[in-house]
């Protein structure tokens, strides 16, 4: 099954299946704003995290593979950081290499 990482399929995901940000922060105890941001990846909550792959009937690691291994462990915080970091500087040098392609041409 492909991950769904992204913040707008998770939400669309859980539109479909009749839930909402807003439903699993009252089932969790925290805000919609906080359920945003953990599917954002901007913050992390073991409980949310639970809840949102839980409600979608995916596993951890298929929601957030960023953030948990193939047997659903969790991934050290610093590890995160750094798998982080080295995507984002993967992205960047493709975007680069595709706008040095675009003006070349």
């Amino acid at each position: 099954m492909t991950p769904i990482v992204d913040i707008n399929r998770i939400q669309y995901c859980l539109k479909v299946l009749g839930s909402s940000f807003a439903q699993i922060g009252r089932e969790v105890g925290v805000t919609r704003n906080t359920v945003r941001a953990v599917c954002a990846r901007s913050t992390r909550s073991r409980s949310v995290e639970s809840a949102v792959s839980t409600v979608l009937g995916l596993t951890l690691f298929e929601v957030f593979p960023d953030w948990y291994d193939s047997k659903n462990q969790r991934i050290n915080a610093e590890l995160v950081k750094q798998m982080s970091y080295e995507r984002r500087s993967k992205a960047r040098a493709e975007v680069r290499k595709i706008f040095e392609q675009q003006i070349a041409a």
